[in-house]
């Protein structure tokens, strides 16, 4: 692995590549993580034109999560070289400065990196259950791989969470608990994919395109239960069921409340059986999910597996149906 520090006086970066470098062994060795597919570990000056530029210099798909209530830190360029699974991890600067600040921000700064550092592990032990063509695939043919696509990247968020809060130190700060824990960006969330749902749907009440409609819909189940499953991970990996109790009764009230029972379960079976995955069906489970999750929001697309030959086909039923 090759640390690139681009951001950072010149003067302080060999200082700031050393202590990386003992951090990321220690880490490594203290949870077990396999990170020989790691290349690079990128600290860019501008880390959303830098993940821009390394995703088309690597020949992948352009963009990063941005919106107005989640912004991503960190990003994890997976790709092909020589045959096998490599990787491109890029950390905001920001968080890097704060990993040699006070010991809170030293806390919470770690806590990031490690997550990041957990998802190069789980994708490596991924590739090894369900083969390297998995992980890279850009492209489906079918609603069960559209569907496993998405349920890979739920399960790697809750993974990360989980394995990466051996990091935090407990008791937690408060402040800790609201900037790592993600409860209340869960809530957020929440009620920004059913603002957005409405929104889609009403428009697709003039335009009639069901196509267009699913297109800029289908991420929006995926996105709010990654950020589901992340506050899950860091709750199971810290143990403290009394917050796990608080929020479903929080969300008791949303749309949201039946799925979140839902998705626990399954995230804690999957977690029981790997790495011991048999195949790609293993992740159907938080497929079904995904489904469910869209109905919620107010569509019932058609995945059989003729649905992608014949053109999708999508039930968006008025309230009152």
């Amino acid at each position: 692995m090759e640390i690139v520090i681009d951001a950072f006086e010149e003067s302080i970066r060999e200082d700031i590549r050393h202590g990386l470098e003992e951090f990321i062994a220690f880490i490594s060795s203290r949870i077990g993580l396999d990170l020989e597919s790691l290349e690079y570990f990128v600290v860019p000056k501008n880390f959303g034109n830098e993940v821009i530029t390394w995703q088309e210099k690597l020949g992948l798909p352009t963009g990063y999560t941005k919106t107005s209530v989640v912004e991503a830190g960190g990003k994890l360029l997976t790709y092909r070289k020589d045959n096998m699974l490599k990787m491109t991890m890029l950390i905001d600067s920001s968080i890097i400065g704060s990993f040699f600040n006070d010991e809170l921000l030293r806390q919470i700064g770690a806590f990031y990196i490690c997550h990041e550092l957990c998802h190069v592990h789980d994708g490596s032990q991924v590739a090894n259950m369900l083969g390297v063509d998995f992980i890279l695939k850009k492209e489906t043919s079918s609603p069960a791989e559209l569907l496993r696509i998405y349920a890979e990247g739920i399960w790697t968020e809750y993974y990360a969470s989980r394995l990466s809060a051996a990091t935090i130190t407990l008791p937690l700060e408060e402040e800790v608990v609201q900037e790592v824990l993600l409860f209340p960006t869960l809530m957020n969330v929440i009620e920004e994919v059913e603002a957005k749902a409405q929104e889609h749907i009403a428009k697709y009440r003039w335009h009639a395109d069901i196509g267009r409609l699913f297109e800029e819909f289908k991420e929006l189940g995926p996105y709010l239960l990654k950020i589901a499953s992340r506050t899950y991970g860091h709750l199971d990996g810290l143990s403290i069921p009394e917050l796990l109790d608080s929020i479903a009764s929080c969300i008791s009230d949303t749309y949201f409340s039946n799925i979140w029972g839902s998705l626990g379960l399954e995230l804690q079976k999957q977690f029981d059986n790997y790495p011991n995955w048999s195949s790609v069906e293993t992740l159907d489970g938080l497929a079904n999910i995904i489904v469910k999750t869209w109905n919620a929001l107010g569509i019932y697309p058609d995945m059989s597996p003729s649905t992608f030959e014949n053109g999708i086909y999508v039930d968006v039923p008025w309230p009152n149906d």
